[in-house]
């Protein structure tokens, strides 16, 4: 690949998505970094750059990067859950909020995660209405996912705490 197409943007993407599985995170985001410096366009080379911002704890860089992926790529439900735990850990409630709501009404598959994270933005915001309502549409859509019993107690909690007031 990059010994006969040496400028092949996607082929450096690919290597650093290897790397980075490898463990190799400075090898990873060298080549992403080459990848986006022959093709700036390469919405995956984004993600990927994003994904490694977690591995960081740089969590504005992550958001900043998530955010060019989405302003290029189609709708992707994981750029959109990246996206929102970006936002989320930067405290930007309220556009952790927002990135939820443009998922959901892009009508993507395997969506139902972001209702638990846009469920903790509302909770930080002590809307806790919300919060349940999110929980609850997660629980509609995930019934039986790994995560159900915890969001159940999570929800269950929430409904207490509602019930107290």
């Amino acid at each position: 690949g990059l010994a006969i197409y040496p400028n092949d943007a996607s082929a450096y993407n690919n290597l650093g998505a290897v790397y980075s599985h490898m463990g190799n995170t400075s090898e990873a985001r060298e080549a992403l970094q080459k990848a986006l410096s022959l093709d700036d366009h390469l919405s995956q080379a984004y993600v990927n750059l994003g994904r490694l911002s977690f591995l960081d704890k740089d969590y504005a860089g992550a958001e900043s990067l998530l955010n060019k992926a989405l302003a290029l790529a189609a709708q992707d439900a994981d750029v959109f859950t990246l996206l929102t735990y970006a936002q989320l850990s930067e405290q930007h409630l309220d556009q952790a909020i927002a990135t939820s709501e443009r998922a959901h009404s892009s009508r993507l598959n395997r969506h139902a995660y972001l209702h638990v994270l846009e469920a903790n933005a509302y909770e930080q915001e002590r809307k806790v209405g919300d919060s349940i309502s999110q929980l609850q549409l997660y629980l509609n859509e995930e019934p039986t996912g790994w995560r159900a019993d915890k969001v159940r107690e999570a929800l269950a909690t929430l409904q207490t705490r509602a019930s107290a007031k």
